[in-house]
Order: structure tokens, then C-alpha cells, then sequence
């Protein structure tokens, strides 16, 4: 548990992805990791599943991730990754001045990595890189986000995922290039949305065969 305050982080926190190690990251309202101004990890702040990888859901455990507080990547850092282990969530935070928002990697199960997040607010650093989602596991749930200044909302690499309530906005600034901005790029399909839509993006979706 981290209540109000400041933490600054110089490398990532890793959590384990064996549920009878679960560990779950519990921040107040005001309660803020930030990038330290020697921060130079190519991976993001938090790692969820990073360490002691699991692939059982038999074991005893609980679920874990990451709730409330904030992620100020100080425009230098990745705020969020999920790198292993199943049914992780991401929930009610805000991510501020981001390269990369949020991080799903392959799954542990087949590909699948089964995570929800839920009420997350994503503002990035305005750069031509900066992304709000990158999805390469499948079978996730992604439910009201706010993303803005990101040239890129959301990229999907597999299929399974559900979006509801995803709202991507594009931010004018002289590093972006209106041009190149894409609100949803769905690069394998099969894929739901369910009231998602783009403000001020060049596009608004690119998908598979259209």
C-alpha cells in the first residue's frame, strides 16, 4: 500500500506472476510513482507477472495488479506492463506524461493473458512514438479509458479483446504529425468494440480487410 506522497522510481517494481506469491499494488488518490530523472530502463514502471512466472490457475492465490494513485513517467519512462501470469487487472489510476501507457505482452496461457482494465486514464507525451495501449496477448477487457496525446490510442496485435467505452483524443503539439495519428490500429481482427470513438485523429480505425 502506498499512501499520498511521491515515490520516485530509478528502475522498475516487479511483481511475481506465482499466485501463491501474489502481490498486488494498492495506491491512494494522491499517492504518485514517478520517474526519477535518472531513468533510463528501456521497460516500464511497473512490471506486473516480471518475476516468478506461473501458469496455474489451480494454485491457491489470489489475482492481482495495480489500483488507484497515479504514473507520472516524467516523459521518459513506459508506464505499465503486464509480462506474465494470468487474470491480471489494471484499475481507477491515471497515467500522465507517457511513452507507452499500457503494455499487455503474450499471455502465459497459450498467448492468452486475461487481463481486465478498467477506469484508466492515459495522457502521453505528445510524441510522434507516444501509444496509449499495446496489446499482444488475447482474451482482454478493456473498459472506459480516456486517452489523450498519444499518436497512436490503442494497437491491437491479437484478437479476443473487448473494448467498451474506449475514448482516444488527439493532441496538436510541434512534435505530433496530425497525418500519421490513428485512434484504434487493429492489426489481427476479431476484436469488440462496443462504444468506441476517436476525437480529432487523421483516423479513427484502422482494421483488417477494410
Amino acid at each position: 500500500y502506498f499512501p499520498d506522497g511521491i515515490y520516485l522510481l530509478s528502475k522498475p517494481i516487479k511483481t511475481p506472476a506465482n499466485p501463491q506469491l501474489s502481490v498486488s499494488l494498492e495506491l491512494s488518490n494522491y499517492a504518485i510513482l514517478k520517474a526519477s530523472e535518472n531513468w533510463a530502463d528501456s521497460e516500464a514502471m511497473v512490471r506486473l507477472g516480471a518475476i516468478h512466472s506461473a501458469n496455474n490457475i489451480f494454485l491457491n492465490g489470489s489475482v492481482y495488479g495495480i489500483s488507484g494513485g497515479i504514473i507520472d513517467c516524467s516523459g521518459k519512462a513506459k508506464a505499465i506492463s503486464v509480462d506474465g501470469g494470468r487474470e491480471t487487472y489494471i484499475r481507477n489510476l491515471s497515467i500522465k506524461s507517457t511513452k507507452l501507457g499500457i503494455h499487455i505482452k503474450r499471455g502465459a496461457n497459450s498467448g492468452s493473458s486475461d487481463c481486465d482494465i478498467i477506469s484508466v486514464n492515459i495522457v502521453g507525451d505528445k510524441s510522434l512514438e507516444s501509444i496509449g495501449v499495446l496489446v499482444e496477448g488475447y482474451d482482454n477487457t478493456f473498459t472506459n479509458m480516456r486517452i489523450y496525446a498519444t499518436s497512436t490510442g490503442v494497437i491491437l496485435k491479437s484478437s479476443g479483446n473487448n473494448l467498451r467505452n474506449i475514448h482516444p483524443l488527439y493532441a496538436y503539439s510541434a512534435q505530433s504529425d496530425y497525418t500519421k495519428g490513428v485512434a484504434f490500429l487493429d492489426e489481427k481482427g476479431s476484436n469488440w468494440y462496443d462504444y468506441c470513438y476517436s476525437d480529432n485523429f487523421a483516423t479513427g480505425f484502422v482494421v483488417p480487410n477494410t
